[in-house]
């Protein structure tokens, strides 16, 4: 398991969805499980751009990551990265949008 901190990988936007729905949920000291998925998913392929949005993602919230994670500490949030994900987000910040959460260029 890999420790990182990249406080540019969450929008603020995206920062205060992921503390409001882990607070708000009871989940103190979980983390945020990020995926891309479909196309997206090949760590060799950069996700398709399409105005300001790019790429399908797969959230989901959990107390530990894995042990091959790779964890990347956001502003005090544990975000949770396998690594086609995290070699997917290169360049890349996970936003909050309408309906949940996207992908915008850095």
């Amino acid at each position: 398991m890999t420790h990182l901190h990249d406080d540019n990988l969450l929008t603020e936007a995206a920062r205060d969805l992921v503390r409001d729905t882990l607070f708000g949920n009871g989940l103190r000291g979980y983390g945020v499980r990020v995926r891309v998925v479909g196309e997206n998913a090949d760590p060799f392929a950069r996700p398709r751009m399409s105005g300001a949005q790019a790429g399908e993602l797969e959230i989901s919230f959990e107390p530990d990551p894995l042990r091959t994670d790779t964890v990347v500490i956001v502003d005090g949030l544990r975000v949770f990265l396998d690594d086609s994900t995290h070699a997917a987000l290169d360049g890349l910040a996970i936003d909050a949008r309408r309906g949940g959460f996207g992908l915008v260029s850095r």
